[in-house]
């Protein structure tokens, strides 16, 4: 599944719609979200680059995770998924490729600070956004969400903390 959404209007577009866009000079970010082999093939040809598989994305280096190829910045991030739920908590790649008139993402799970993002974009829609500001947008909202995570974890451990060494004489 894809969304491609264009930035100076905010308003998702037909994927049809792609090849007339080029001439109107309106940025992209196309989200690829649980993309199929085909998908992927897909958007391959429409934008010239070789994006990653669900099986590349998890066997990439730690040192490989960020390069240039094909005129374009690709970064691999692992992030958190599934934070509602602490013990269904996992990790997960999320691939950004960043080029001057489009973002690409590819993910393969629902992540809360994309959807945040998402909604935030909508209700800002009109702004002048490039595909970089989305990028560092969504970058900004997964370190949000991680804070949020780590303070409602020092939270529970201060509380347990004070639970095991509390004296029994108070």
């Amino acid at each position: 599944m894809f969304t491609v959404y264009e930035l100076g209007t905010g308003r998702t577009i037909d994927p049809e719609e792609f090849g007339d866009r080029a001439e109107d000079g309106n940025p992209l970010w196309i989200d690829l979200f649980q993309p199929s082999e085909d998908e992927i093939e897909l958007w391959n040809e429409r934008l010239q680059l070789d994006l990653p598989t669900r099986t590349e994305m998890e066997e990439i280096e730690s040192t490989s995770r960020l390069y240039i190829e094909d005129n374009a910045f690709f970064m691999t991030a692992t992030v958190l998924a599934q934070t509602d739920q602490p013990s269904r908590m996992n990790s997960t790649p999320v691939t950004f490729v960043l080029r001057r008139d489009t973002l690409v993402t590819v993910r393969f799970v629902d992540n809360t600070p994309f959807r945040l993002f998402i909604k935030n974009r909508k209700r800002r829609a009109g702004a002048k956004v490039t595909p970089s500001h989305v990028m560092s947008g969504l970058l900004d909202s997964i370190v949000d969400r991680l804070a949020d995570i780590l303070e409602k974890a020092g939270a529970e451990c201060d509380h347990l903390s004070s639970e095991i060494f509390r004296s029994d004489t108070e």
